[in-house]
């Protein structure tokens, strides 16, 4: 029986039910690891289907199926014909999204490493470069923060990478101007403010406590701006 999807309100529940949505300053984000002298992330978003962070696997997969279903109500919507998630934790979004797309996807799998100078991609089975000639792709991840990793994994496909769905924009509206420079389309389903905003409404975190956290990322935010 088919499920109503959920909306972003519900997904944002969820995720602070399963300590997902972490407070305080962090220097582990990508972008800071690779810019030492940027300010802190004031939070983090832990959508990965670890152990420690109590997350259930069919969350994860109603996370995808929302980030479908925006794309879906998007004007103009993009046609594409292959889906890929970034590890690790889009690779569980994306069966979720797939769940819920109006017409069949080829999904193919990515391998990720890290090392001292960033994070590498690759397909998990190489005969896909040849059996995906001509096929446009689109990605599933949990959110944006700079574009280091969306451009990072694009490379990898070996074809054209249309765009990519997260559920937040964390980047103060920059990724999506960075990526749209180079032809490729930003869906999310919300921003910190809005975040913010639904867990203040619904008595999780102070009024006072959203507003040092947007004066933190409004920071983080202009930095990142200012040294993509």
């Amino acid at each position: 029986m088919r499920t109503e999807v959920l909306s972003i309100e519900a997904i944002f529940a969820g995720l602070w039910d399963r300590r997902c949505i972490l407070f305080g300053d962090t220097r582990d984000t990508r972008y800071n690891l690779a810019h030492q002298d940027s300010p802190a992330s004031p939070y983090k978003i832990n959508v990965r289907c670890l152990p420690d962070n109590d997350f259930d696997l069919p969350f994860a997969h109603e996370i995808g199926r929302h980030l479908a279903d925006v794309l879906l109500a998007r004007k103009g919507r993009p046609q594409f014909h292959g889906l890929f998630g970034i590890p690790s934790a889009g690779t569980q979004i994306a069966a979720g999204f797939l769940r819920e797309w109006a017409q069949n996807l080829h999904y193919v799998a990515l391998e990720k490493t890290e090392d001292q100078v960033g994070r590498h991609f690759r397909l998990t089975d190489p005969d896909e470069y040849e059996y995906n000639k001509g096929c446009d792709f689109w990605g599933v991840d949990d959110l944006v923060t700079s574009t280091i990793t969306k451009l990072a994994v694009v490379p990898a496909l070996r074809r054209p990478v249309l765009g990519f769905s997260v559920l937040v924009d964390r980047s103060g509206g920059n990724a999506e101007e960075l990526l749209s420079e180079r032809g490729i389309i930003l869906s999310s389903s919300a921003t910190t403010a809005s975040m913010l905003a639904y867990l203040v409404s619904a008595d999780k975190i102070s009024s006072d406590q959203a507003d040092e956290i947007i004066e933190k990322d409004t920071a983080f935010c202009r930095y990142m701006a200012d040294n993509p």
